[in-house]
């Protein structure tokens, strides 16, 4: 019979992707951001744009701040620093949607090299104007509905704004990272 192999003396290898580091034991970060102020969200106008204005049988709100029962929310939270290890980006895009002449999601997290494809939902003209300072910037329209447009952002950066130039009480807000957490 054939011996067994002495165990490794080696270190193990570094974790080096976002699937290992959850096989290895990582953790978890849960919580709630919690509001202490008072907030009172603004009625959005879209009579300007009579289809915007179809898609909603009451008023709606701007989603800029807002705060239920105590809770902040459309918050994003990351890992700022420590984290080590290379985190290819994944292939599977971060949808963008302009829904009832709202973006949908207001904020959303995104890797660096990650497809981000942008969609129109609406049967009206949008333009989605990125205004990134660190990643290179778009402005392009979208006037029919069902259109989508795939963009990346190569570099970290937190808090890229979007806006419509059409709807301009639209916006969203992107941070891209170089890491999945």
């Amino acid at each position: 019979g054939r011996k067994p192999d002495p165990p490794s003396t080696q270190a193990p290898a570094r974790v080096e992707t976002a699937a290992q580091a959850h096989a290895a034991g990582s953790g978890s970060i849960t919580g709630q951001a919690a509001f202490g102020g008072s907030a009172s969200q603004q009625k959005i106008k879209m009579s300007a744009d009579p289809v915007c204005q179809q898609q909603h049988s009451g008023d709606v709100l701007s989603q800029e701040v807002v705060a239920k029962d105590g809770k902040l929310q459309h918050v994003l939270v990351y890992i700022k620093e420590g984290v080590q290890g290379s985190y290819p980006a994944p292939q599977t895009p971060v949808v963008l949607d302009q829904k009832g002449c709202l973006y949908e999601p207001h904020v959303f997290g995104i890797q660096a090299g990650q497809p981000l494809e942008i969609r129109n939902s609406d049967p009206t003209l949008h333009n989605i104007n990125c205004q990134a300072k660190l990643n290179k910037k778009f402005n392009i329209a979208q006037p029919q509905k069902g259109m989508k447009t795939t963009k990346s952002f190569d570099k970290q950066e937190v808090a890229v704004p979007f806006k419509c130039n059409v709807h301009p009480w639209m916006s969203a807000y992107a941070g891209v990272f170089p890491h999945p957490f």
